[in-house]
């Protein structure tokens, strides 16, 4: 008797986790679903406010990375720490916007205000270059990528910018895609061998 007790008290508890995690999911899939709904996101200059969302995107991009270039990355670490990423944040000479939606940042580009160096053989002018851009993994495919690429094109603009430049590692093809529809054109390419 005890034990039929026993065993309806464990079905009834694994009910309530079943309820629990379907609950979940359609709170995920409702968050999507309003996401793509309605793009009016903010997309605005981040704050020491945004660096914990920072970092769990951080941390997905160097996921993306180290699966693409493991003998290079590694996996389970951020590029910057929350002291580093104060430091950014009061560089002027550094930009970082992050997309918000329902006071939730969801994607974030680094940037950096820049200008050629004073050489006789090259022309001299600004340019913005984007270090990183991520979109958290449940709202990817959804124009939240391209929001924040138009803001950061309108701010290079407002600073007198000629150019944006930035860096794909070989193997994003998403990236490389993305930044091509976006109008963006190969300026160079590095090499590697290993020796």
């Amino acid at each position: 008797m005890a034990e039929q007790i026993r065993e309806d008290a464990e079905k009834e508890e694994q009910k309530e986790v079943n309820i629990s995690l379907n609950t979940d999911t359609r709170i995920n899939e409702s968050i999507t679903e309003k996401v793509s709904e309605d793009i009016n996101l903010v997309v605005r200059r981040a704050t020491a406010k945004d660096i914990p969302f920072l970092l769990a995107l951080l941390s997905q991009v160097l996921e993306v990375h180290a699966r693409i270039k493991p003998d290079y990355f590694v996996s389970g670490h951020t590029k910057y720490s929350s002291t580093e990423l104060e430091d950014i944040l009061d560089d002027d000479s550094k930009r970082v916007y992050v997309a918000e939606k329902n006071e939730a940042v969801i994607g974030y580009a680094f940037c950096e205000f820049k200008k050629m160096p004073d050489k006789p053989f090259v022309q001299q002018f600004k340019y913005m270059y984007i270090d990183d851009i991520c979109v958290d993994k449940n709202f990817r495919g959804k124009d939240v990528a391209q929001k924040i690429f138009e803001h950061v094109k309108e701010e290079a603009r407002a600073l007198g910018c000629r150019d944006i430049t930035l860096n794909v590692w070989t193997g994003n093809q998403r990236a490389f895609a993305f930044y091509q529809k976006m109008g963006m054109k190969p300026q160079k390419t590095t090499m590697e061998m290993k020796i």
